[in-house]
């Protein structure tokens, strides 16, 4: 089966296709004048492809049965778009599904490491905001909306939530506070390895905070190991010692923080989504 898979993320489209040959791109969410076209984008790139069947990763909110978007803080040019219809109007022979980031990640990530391992995993997504996904026994935990069933970011924790304080944002947003001024954590973190001593006690307190966040995080979902990807996660040589001074619970990294949800897309392809979901309802 020829599958083209796409990984929405809030600054850019990550897409992979896997047939007679493989071949991997990205694209920017905005143009360069700064206006957002993802739909008429979206069909043009699906075009370019004879995939037989499209997989799609977005965050939520995010209607996944029916392919319609309720972000209204971003991606707002999905919006209350229909993508389902959208695509299968224009392509109506290929098959066509959407999964939470959540799920392609935690897929992506499983196929990385042994099988015997899969038992009972949480993953942590250092991406914009804080995700996390628990699986166990071969599948993921989700509600009846297909999204996390557990969550990680809105935990309570100092003076806010999790996510104020480990996440992408929360990094560069600790350096403005600072008095510095930063795109994003990948430029940053090059600041920071070239000896900027305040860039790098705030990668180590990130690492710290996210070590005590996850240990409580385990007490309540009982994980035995920990993956850890997302964009944020290339930083990861200036968090690991602050991360380890206050979590001892084992861990991996994606290999390939961008391609991991694309072969996670893959895998749901492949196995059909009947066998990746395990539901439950939120407490």
């Amino acid at each position: 089966m020829k599958i083209l898979a796409l990984d929405i993320g809030g600054t850019a489209v990550k897409y992979g296709y896997f047939g007679e040959d493989t071949v991997f791109g990205v694209f920017p969410v905005k143009d360069a004048d700064g206006n957002e076209r993802l739909p008429e984008k979206l069909l043009e790139l699906i075009s370019k492809f004879d995939a037989e069947c499209i997989g799609i990763s977005v965050p939520g909110p995010f209607d996944y049965d029916l392919g319609i978007s309720l972000m209204e803080h971003k991606l707002k040019s999905l919006y209350k778009i229909n993508l389902k219809e959208m695509i299968q109007k224009q392509f109506p022979q290929r098959k066509i599904f959407f999964i939470h980031d959540a799920t392609s990640f935690i897929f992506g990530a499983m196929s990385e490491i042994p099988s015997s391992e899969h038992t009972n995993v949480s993953g942590v997504m250092l991406g914009t905001g804080l995700g996390y996904v628990h699986f166990v026994d071969g599948r993921v935990e989700v509600n009846p909306r297909k999204t996390p069933l557990k969550s990680l970011w809105s935990k309570p924790y100092k003076e806010g939530v999790a996510e104020n304080y480990v996440c992408a944002t929360a990094i560069v947003n600790k350096a403005k506070a600072a008095g510095y001024s930063f795109d994003g954590v990948k430029e940053m973190a090059e600041e920071a390895r070239r000896g900027n001593s305040e860039l790098t006690d705030i990668f180590f307190e990130t690492g710290m905070q996210m070590g005590e966040l996850v240990s409580l995080k385990r007490e309540e979902d009982g994980f035995e190991k920990l993956i850890i990807g997302g964009q944020a996660s290339g930083a990861w040589d200036l968090m690991k010692c602050g991360f380890e001074s206050t979590c001892s619970i084992p861990y991996d990294l994606v290999e390939d923080p961008a391609k991991c949800p694309l072969f996670g897309i893959k895998y749901c392809a492949e196995k059909g989504l009947n066998a990746i979901y395990m539901e439950g309802e939120n407490q």
